[in-house]
């Protein structure tokens, strides 16, 4: 391809024909060479993209790994939480245990306490019949 250029820009072109007007002439790629090239830089962009597809499904993992990750975490919180309360139940079974345990010593001494007052009672009235009997013995 020969371009025309005016005589003022030839500063950096090839040498003024003898009419003024320089003359240069560019090397133009084959249309072979032009498809090859943009196949090159088709195949490099197709390239970049099944890369930034790559990146971009590690990444979507990435997430869902964090998401399960943090999930877990909870579940964690949650069964330690569960332990807690499972510790103040069997605790609050242990004192339940304790306290069955000694409501029924306070009934069996309760129990004891009527027999011992009972049992003074009939002290008592033993007493009161073994003076009457004295005193019946001295009237008699």
């Amino acid at each position: 391809v020969v371009s025309n250029l005016i005589q003022s820009d030839m500063h950096t072109m090839d040498p003024i024909s003898s009419t003024g007007i320089a003359m240069r002439v560019y090397s133009v790629p084959s249309p072979i060479e032009a498809g090859g090239n943009k196949l090159e830089r088709a195949a490099r962009i197709g390239n970049k993209l099944e890369r930034a597809a790559r990146i971009g499904n590690e990444l979507e993992q990435a997430a869902r790994i964090r998401n399960e990750l943090e999930q877990a975490a909870r579940i964690g919180n949650e069964l330690e939480r569960a332990a807690r309360i499972g510790n103040e139940l069997e605790r609050a079974a242990r004192i339940g245990s304790e306290l069955e345990r000694a409501t029924r010593i306070g009934n069996e001494l309760d129990r004891a306490a009527r027999i011992g007052n009972e049992l003074e009672q009939a002290a008592r009235m033993g007493n009161e019949l073994e003076q009457a009997a004295r005193i019946g013995n001295k009237l008699e």
